[in-house]
């Protein structure tokens, strides 16, 4: 699988940038991605910036809101919005592909930054300010951890604040498309999907359980089965296999018609 992904390249060369793993999920996603172009288009965002700017995560916000980057709204769900190259020519794009074009503008520039992995919506931090790159604005983490509590979180605040990597920008990337095909049941193509994410993490037992349940909507229920019971030989930690117990035991022997006598 690796040499038919281009996400393989993320595993053949760790020192990948964001906006490289972005365009290489592109790849993934559609046809003709001229990754030179894209390169060039955001190397003269970083040249636009002017050169007297303060260089802090307002001045940069700022700056991309006065070049015309928006989030998406009548498209929010067009996969044109997970490709950073067309989010490049369109200024339109969901929290992560903007986010993505933050972070490469900033390291151009010699700006620190990081994405955050926030729940639900992705965030970045530029010189220590947290910034919501759909809205285009500067937030804070008591503010976005007030949203995460009134939403039900459970989880340790600090995972919901944590700097991401390349490989966790192509496989949430890659979350955000499959979830367009699964919400269409375009059961196939999300299913290619969970490919390319488990060449990138083949030790997620979660990928394996949407690869089940996809199965599950696509009507093959043993299919559904096959993928649990080779989870169930690979992780062999007791609460993990419990877990997967659990999902084998709702499903009937077979998917086949009833016995006819």
């Amino acid at each position: 699988m690796s040499d038919a992904s281009p996400l393989g390249r993320l595993l053949d060369d760790p020192a990948l940038d964001e906006f490289e793993a972005a365009l290489l999920v592109a790849e993934v996603l559609s046809v003709g991605v001229d990754k030179e172009k894209a390169r060039s288009e955001v190397a003269a965002l970083a040249q636009n910036f002017g050169t007297g700017e303060a260089r802090s995560g307002e001045s940069l916000c700022q700056f991309m809101a006065h070049q015309g980057f928006v989030g998406a709204v009548d498209d929010y769900y067009a996969l044109a919005t997970s490709c950073v190259d067309q989010v490049l020519e369109r200024r339109s794009g969901i929290p992560i592909t903007l986010a993505v074009i933050y972070l490469k503008v900033a390291h151009i520039l010699g700006i620190q930054g990081s994405g955050i992995n926030y729940p639900g919506h992705f965030l970045v931090d530029i010189a220590g300010q947290l910034i919501d790159p759909y809205r285009g604005a500067l937030t804070d983490r008591p503010a976005c951890e007030r949203l995460l509590l009134e939403a039900g979180y459970a989880g340790p605040l600090a995972d919901a604040f944590r700097a991401t990597t390349a490989r966790d920008i192509a496989l949430r990337m890659l979350n955000n498309a499959r979830g367009v095909f699964d919400a269409a049941g375009r059961w196939a193509d999300a299913l290619e999907l969970l490919d390319h994410q488990q060449l990138l993490a083949p030790d997620e037992v979660e990928l394996c359980f949407e690869r089940a349940r996809l199965w599950v909507g696509a009507g093959s229920l043993d299919m559904a089965r096959e993928v649990l019971e080779a989870a169930r030989l690979k992780f062999t930690d007791p609460r993990t296999q419990g877990a997967i117990d659990e999902r084998l035991a709702d499903f009937p022997r077979s998917d086949s018609g009833p016995v006819l006598n």
